[in-house]
């Protein structure tokens, strides 16, 4: 392959380099000596004297600095070049060596969290309870009907503090059991439901609430510690402002 095609000169062995400067400065030298000596000696006239001066010897500076940095600036460029090679290579092994618990570590929930203004809930009006909730109008309608639909739906209390967390696969589970079945959907509240399915009622209470100031991976070791639960409220002084799911969780930690 030829020179231009690796997009530099030739990749010369030191003593070649080390040659060719050194032949350089010395026919350099030389050339000024000679033209120092014919001014001296009077060989020149005065207008000739000052046009080598004034022309030739910058152009011989010129012509020497060239020489010089194209044989001796590629090692510095290539030596630069390597370098942040080397260190782009490392950083990258380092984050592939990382496990995904340190990953996790660097990541804060408030960064990573989805924030409850954007997410799809329901908040209990002051002096409301969960009967006031009804699991067509509020729950199920809306998590199934919207594109794409809803698998999980917060409910929170007036004051903003979490109260439920329910999964539609949950509410079609018990909207096709014989209970579930026995009245119309329209007829279901939360209530009712909690009161006649106390099992879904555990699987709507299982998550748990982290601080604002806390990683990623303190959020899961809080998941994880309650069997079951697949999602984290983040909360500051006691109000959710977010939400990690479990699935959110593992895509972060393969990241």
């Amino acid at each position: 392959m030829s020179n231009a095609d690796n997009g530099g000169g030739p990749a010369d062995p030191w003593w070649v380099r080390t040659g060719i400067a050194m032949g350089t400065l010395i026919v350099s030298i030389l050339g000024v000596c000679a033209i120092g000596v014919a001014i001296v000696r009077g060989e020149t006239d005065t207008e000739t004297a000052q046009l080598v001066v004034t022309a030739i010897l910058p152009l011989l500076g010129t012509w020497v600095g060239t020489v010089l940095a194209y044989y001796f600036s590629r090692d510095n460029l290539q030596a630069a070049t390597n370098s942040v090679q080397a260190t782009s290579t490392s950083m990258r092994q380092l984050a592939a060596a990382m496990t995904p618990l340190q990953r996790l570590r660097e990541l804060p929930v408030r960064e990573h969290m989805q924030p409850i203004g954007k997410v799809h809930k329901v908040q209990l009006a002051e002096g409301d309870d969960t009967g006031q909730v009804r699991i067509d109008e509020h729950l199920h309608g809306p998590m199934s009907q919207s594109q794409p639909r809803f698998e999980r739906m917060p409910v929170l209390r007036h004051g903003g503090q979490p109260l439920y967390m329910v999964h539609l696969s949950e509410l079609n589970k018990f909207l096709a059991s014989p209970a579930g079945a026995g009245k119309p959907r329209a007829d279901w509240t939360l209530q009712a439901l909690l009161e006649t399915a106390p099992q879904q009622g555990a699987t709507f209470s299982k998550f748990v609430s982290v601080s604002a100031d806390a990683s990623v991976s303190e959020a899961k070791a809080a998941m994880e510690a309650m069997q079951g639960c697949q999602d984290v409220f983040v909360t500051d002084e006691g109000r959710v402002i977010g939400w990690l799911s479990n699935n959110r969780i593992g895509r972060l930690a393969k990241a």
